[in-house]
């Protein structure tokens, strides 16, 4: 027989009649709010546990073989990157020997190159300071009529005020 709510009530209220309500109430938790073959003993969670044990089991030994996969794969891995690495270094060896014969072929222009540029800076340097002599001395001649236009202007304010 299925044990329902109202199987309970009518319970509920005959415990009551004859022993009281304290009681009936102390009585009724007792009893599992589901029917007794929903309820789990110490012998199904054992055997819950023994499967979740074999579970796990079978997990880890997943996650050890993969690790050992990814073990191997680095090992490859790191294999290549030090083929690369003897690789480049030859690779980087041969620019350097490139760079030091550009080195060398680029000191002997700039030799000839700062030979040319001082001798044009000592040739010019007449020139610049003809060119600076003329700068200078109009600089000072429109200074010179400014300051008197300035003069003359502030006496004739002076003069009428």
């Amino acid at each position: 027989m299925a044990i329902d709510e109202r199987t309970r009530q009518e319970l509920y209220r005959r415990l009551e009649e004859v022993l009281g309500a304290s009681s009936a109430v102390a009585l009724m938790e007792y009893l599992p709010p589901v029917g007794w073959a929903d309820v789990a003993t110490k012998h199904d969670l054992g055997a819950l546990e023994r499967r979740m044990d074999l579970r796990f089991a079978r997990v880890e030994e997943r996650f050890a073989g993969l690790e050992q996969q990814m073990d191997l794969r680095f090992a490859r891995v790191e294999e290549r990157f030090a083929g690369l690495e003897q690789q480049m270094d030859l690779r980087f060896a041969r620019v350097e020997e490139r760079f030091a014969g550009l080195e060398q072929r680029i000191d002997l222009r700039c030799g000839h190159i700062e030979q040319r540029v001082e001798d044009r800076i000592t040739s010019s340097s007449a020139d610049l300071r003809a060119a600076f002599e003329h700068g200078l001395r109009s600089q000072t001649t429109t200074m010179v009529f400014a300051l008197v236009s300035v003069v003359l202007t502030m006496a004739g304010f002076v003069h009428f005020a």
